[in-house]
């Protein structure tokens, strides 16, 4: 019995995966809507940015008026987040890890083990030929 989010096979794994993406990928700029509101009462309490002079609720109403500018600069400050993650990502790995390209002619033998593990890995599910047990 499959519960709701349980991934079954490989493809429903690969697709749930790929929905909590996007819907993270969603609320990131939601989530810094709510940060930048946030903040502007904060400032507002502090008197860095003028206030309503009024009480929480009329400080509140003027915070969300400001949502025009906030909710572009929060759009904004995502999507270099975004353009950061997508292009420097893998930069940012091999440097952390030290990690380095390798070519066919440089590293043959971790290319052959690499070739090889899918069809062995095939025979873990069902006998193959080839395994010692069936000859």
């Amino acid at each position: 019995m499959a519960f709701y989010g349980q991934a079954v096979g490989l493809k429903t794994h690969i697709w749930a995966n790929n929905t909590r993406s996007i819907l993270l990928l969603a609320g990131f700029p939601v989530l810094l809507v709510v940060i930048l509101y946030g903040l502007q009462l904060v400032l507002m309490g502090f008197g860095v940015i003028p206030s309503s002079g009024g009480e929480l609720g009329d400080d509140m109403a003027l915070a969300a008026s400001m949502l025009g500018w906030t909710v572009p600069t929060a759009l904004g400050i995502a999507a270099i987040w975004f353009a950061i993650s997508y292009f420097g990502s893998q930069a940012m790995i091999d440097a952390m890890t030290g990690a380095k390209k390798v070519e066919r002619r440089d590293e043959p033998e971790l290319y052959n083990l690499l070739e090889i593990s899918p069809s062995r890995a095939a025979c873990v599910r069902r006998p193959c030929a080839s395994s010692s047990g069936l000859n």
